[in-house]
């Protein structure tokens, strides 16, 4: 009988263990695919930017090509 008993916690340790490494693997991943989101989120807003710029230079272009 105290065998079964050690064997079922071992089983359940193993259990525990598998359980505990899968939520630190999603964890990672999860993680992974924020940091991905992030980068492409400061370069759409870093392009963004310029594109804010490049449209004011043209504007101000065109306003002092209209006064000559």
């Amino acid at each position: 009988m105290i065998i079964f008993i050690r064997i079922l916690l071992i089983i359940g340790i193993l259990v525990l263990s598998l359980w505990k490494i899968y939520i630190a693997n999603q964890i990672y991943l999860l993680s992974a695919k924020i940091d991905q989101n992030l980068k492409l989120y400061y370069t759409l807003r870093a392009e963004n930017l310029w594109l804010r710029s490049e449209v004011e230079k043209m504007k101000f272009y065109n306003r002092t090509k209209e006064l000559w």
